[in-house]
């Protein structure tokens, strides 16, 4: 599973704390990526990419590795790293190891939960989400995508996918047209009745209203532009980089141009600090 995507900016999810910046911060940080055993001990700085690790680990210990891992191997010998605090019990690392072990693990789980839901065991691999990416690997493991999908169904959060013959379904009764549809625009609800409806939109502005819609279905809220200018200075990523590394989509029409991002994603901690007034928190070096 790729480690640089959403998780590389949902380490800011520290800073929503406050203080990243403050070399105390910095410093816990770094220690705790030294235990991880992402950076050499010695190390002064971090790399995206390990940010992005570090992250990974610490969202598979909020999902319940450490569960998982004791129910399905009786052990966590080789999969954490312990740290000593002060004179309490040692504090427990999900390390790489133990963060792949968790992957194939989750990734089983999901497989199961799929052939409940009526997939056939030779089609598992080929299930996809609304948006055409793969659920699975060709090695069996959850794709980002697949993994975003698996993480709102143990969140209990609507969700929809694909079977290869295009049949939708999900966690919730999907509409009965078998996919999302858009919803009635405005313009079109206060249309008079006997006028005639507008002339159809081009084939890129439907494509890009149904996009929308789709999004929007499947849980997508949407953010500002001075929103997404706020995560561009908390992440010290452009715009483009978001997309890449984050569940925000950005989609042109005519009217305007929307952004929107998953509710699951780290992001919007920093969305909803900027909605109550805070201020951007230094990206990371």
């Amino acid at each position: 599973m790729r480690l640089s995507r959403a998780c590389l900016a949902c380490g800011l999810l520290l800073a929503v704390s406050g203080g990243l910046g403050a070399e105390e911060d910095r410093a816990a940080l770094l220690r705790e990526m030294i235990h991880r055993r992402i950076v050499s001990a010695g190390s002064s700085a971090w790399s995206s990419e390990q940010y992005a690790q570090l992250m990974r680990l610490r969202e598979a210990e909020a999902l319940g590795a450490f569960d998982l891992l004791r129910a399905r191997l009786g052990t966590l010998r080789t999969f954490v790293a312990e740290a000593a605090s002060g004179s309490g019990p040692k504090t427990l690392y999900l390390n790489a190891a133990g963060y792949q072990r968790f992957t194939f693990l989750l990734s089983q789980e999901a497989r199961a939960y799929f052939e409940s839901k009526g997939a056939e065991a030779r089609f598992i691999f080929r299930l996809k989400t609304l948006g055409g990416k793969k659920i699975f690997d060709s090695t069996g493991l959850l794709t980002q995508e697949g993994l975003e999908v698996y993480i709102r169904i143990k969140r209990r959060l609507p969700v929809f996918w694909k079977y290869p013959d295009g049949t939708v379904m999900g966690n919730v009764r999907p509409p009965k047209t078998g996919a999302p549809v858009e919803p009635p625009s405005r313009a079109e609800k206060d249309r008079a009745p006997g006028t005639a409806a507008p002339k159809p939109q081009d084939p890129q502005e439907t494509a890009a209203s149904q996009k929308i819609a789709t999004l929007i279905k499947t849980g997508y809220v949407e953010v500002s532009e001075t929103e997404v200018q706020f995560l561009t200075k908390a992440t010290g990523l452009a715009t483009e980089q978001l997309q890449k590394e984050s569940s925000l989509q950005i989609v042109p029409t005519r009217e305007k141009i929307y952004f929107l991002l998953s509710p699951s994603d780290p992001l919007m901690a920093l969305v909803a600090r900027y909605r109550s007034g805070g201020e951007a928190p230094k990206a990371t070096p």
